[in-house]
């Protein structure tokens, strides 16, 4: 994915920007929701992640990758990530996501322990840009990551003769 950094045929993951006309006020909390529903107080916390080919800077920013980790190890029945991209490939010199390692452990403790437990991972068909090579690059390393490869989650589950039915028993796509 480094490679691809300055190359401008491939966009930067960043969000699309819309101009909004009309303003958010908060009595469309209540048209939003509907009569019978009130809104509820959440704690949340902003996060992000950004490297030299991600973002051309020289520091590593993980808070989104400490919260999910976090998040993953104090899981009691499931973990639901929905996002864009899945990229976390065990091993590799290019990318440092130790996402999919956390949940290659939560798995294997949920199994161990002969826990009811799920990781769910909703992802769009297509990422959001045109550029097919960018697209093609996108799923390439999203299947490398889950599925396909020596490193890959699933394959590395496998590869535990143990846990040949956690594949199926625990992770849903």
């Amino acid at each position: 994915a480094g490679k691809f950094r300055f190359n401008e045929s491939y966009p930067y993951i960043l969000p699309k920007s819309y101009d909004d006309n009309e303003l958010f006020d908060s009595s469309m909390l209540f048209e939003i929701l509907g009569e019978n529903q009130k809104p509820i107080r959440v704690d949340a916390q902003c996060v992000r992640s950004g490297s030299f080919w991600s973002c051309g800077t020289r520091t590593v920013e993980h808070s989104i990758q400490n919260a999910y980790i976090h998040m993953i190890d104090s899981a009691q029945h499931f973990i639901y990530i929905e996002n864009q991209f899945f990229v976390s490939i065990a091993n590799d010199t290019t990318i440092k996501n130790l996402i999919g390692d956390a949940l290659y452990r939560r798995i294997i403790r949920a199994s161990i322990n002969k826990e009811k437990f799920r990781v769910y991972v909703v992802l769009p068909l297509l990422p959001g840009f045109s550029n097919v090579y960018a697209v093609q690059a996108v799923l390439y390393f999203i299947m490398r990551s889950i599925n396909k490869g020596e490193t890959s989650l699933y394959q590395r589950l496998i590869r535990d003769g143990k846990f040949l039915s956690a594949k199926r028993n625990y992770i849903i796509l």
